[in-house]
């Protein structure tokens, strides 16, 4: 599966580039990491008991113990979170990177980093 990529912490998401910090000596070392894709969509549905949401193209996206939530400038916190917010009537988009679980269909994504963002209430 993904091997060396999860061998670091990884440590920041910007622009298809993932940084990782290691131990060693507090060096910052940079690498792409050929078996990522990132992703990107509206989020349909959600299931906390399977710790899993499902993306407007079909796309379900599963969350470990190791997936790096990011909530800087507003992100979500959590997959309760998103859930509360789609009950709430508010669009919430995904994004982030992950490792191909399954080409599908519907592909099967197990994120590495995800970021959740919502839109206002619908009216």
């Amino acid at each position: 599966m993904a091997g060396a990529c999860f061998d670091e912490e990884i440590n920041l998401y910007s622009g298809g580039e993932f940084e990782r910090v290691t131990a060693d000596h507090g060096q910052e070392h940079r690498r792409d990491c050929a078996d990522l894709v990132e992703y990107q969509g509206g989020v349909d549905s959600v299931s906390v008991a399977d710790n899993a949401f499902v993306l407007s193209d079909g796309t379900i996206v599963r969350l470990t113990d190791r997936t790096v939530i990011r909530t800087w400038m507003g992100g979500l916190p959590s997959l309760q979170a998103v859930a509360d917010s789609l009950g709430a009537g508010r669009t919430v988009i995904a994004s982030g990177a992950a490792v191909v679980d399954s080409a599908g269909p519907p592909e099967a994504l197990v994120a590495v980093i995800v970021k959740w963002v919502t839109s206002q209430a619908s009216n």
